[in-house]
């Protein structure tokens, strides 16, 4: 009642969504188990793989070596080891999870120097490169995760921001993603976020807050719209609330230095006026300025 086999892989790709690019390709070999197991009546095929040569590719992000020991019967997949490296950044796991239905989920392992870019392409549609480091404990079941960890990232370029290093606590608990105090440097200035993003339904919902502290306001000008002009630093606290779907409402109060910043008097009127996802700003010179 058993089967063993040695399985090789060459360039098997599977596309991870409709997204170009955002495919997945195996190469390397893996010994597989199965064993057909019977308990009180009933048949499972438990299958066990154990693998140290396959190299993966997600997008632009290459796993040069894969170690993986684990087996699955059907339902449950039970991972007694689980390491990917990626030349100076590793993932590891070991645990249990339900496969194909919700169930619970037991998870614990670590990220050092680990790239983000595919990740945020296949979730967010973002295009950005940075490397992610965390421990990482995860309970509760796979459609419910349940963690508390702190979260270094470093060298992380996105939307036009370029941070140096960010990072601080974020926790899941009832589908309510939340954010506490985590800090982000950029080549000037410093962000501070706070805060939640409710997932529980399909639409989600923000409650953010962040704080800055001498930043640039070039690249805060270029999310808003490519039509104006502006320079200099800025000191700010921005909510954001709202449904992404329906409506997000952003509310900033910002102060420019009027001796770097060449157009410092009209910044609230410039930016609010040509960004229809600014609700309020108040700023130097205009005011408070509604959309």
């Amino acid at each position: 009642n058993s089967l063993t086999a040695d399985v090789v892989l060459d360039k098997v790709c599977h596309s991870l969504s409709e997204k170009p690019g955002d495919i997945v390709s195996a190469n390397g070999a893996l010994a597989i188990l199965g064993r057909l197991e019977e308990k009180d009546n009933k048949k499972t095929f438990q299958v066990h793989a154990a693998a140290d040569t396959v190299k993966l590719q997600w997008q632009d992000l290459l796993v040069n070596k894969l170690v993986l020991d684990g087996d699955y019967d059907g339902k449950i997949l039970t991972l007694d080891h689980f390491s990917a490296w990626t030349g100076d950044g590793v993932f590891a796991v070991k645990g249990k999870t339900v496969v194909g239905s919700d169930g619970p989920l037991a998870l614990e392992g670590r990220v050092a120097d680990f790239g983000i870019g595919p990740a945020l392409y296949h979730f967010a549609n973002i295009n950005g490169v940075g490397k992610l480091s965390m421990n990482f404990n995860i309970g509760g079941t796979t459609d419910s995760p349940k963690f508390d960890t702190l979260v270094q990232m470093r060298d992380v370029a996105v939307l036009e921001h370029k941070l140096k290093e960010m990072h601080g606590r974020v926790s899941m608990d009832n589908k309510v993603l939340t954010f506490t105090r985590v800090g982000a440097t950029l080549t000037q200035g410093r962000h501070i976020l706070n805060g939640s993003v409710d997932l529980r339904t399909e639409d989600p919902v923000l409650n953010l807050k962040v704080e800055s502290k001498n930043v640039r306001v070039e690249p805060l000008v270029a999310l808003a719209t490519k039509d104006y002009s502006l320079t200099g630093n800025m000191d700010n606290t921005m909510h954001v609330t709202g449904s992404v779907k329906q409506q997000v409402k952003v509310v900033a109060d910002a102060l420019a230095d009027e001796k770097d910043a060449t157009k410092a008097g009209s910044l609230a009127k410039g930016i609010a006026d040509n960004a229809s996802a600014i609700d309020t700003l108040n700023g130097t010179g205009a005011g408070s300025v509604a959309k």
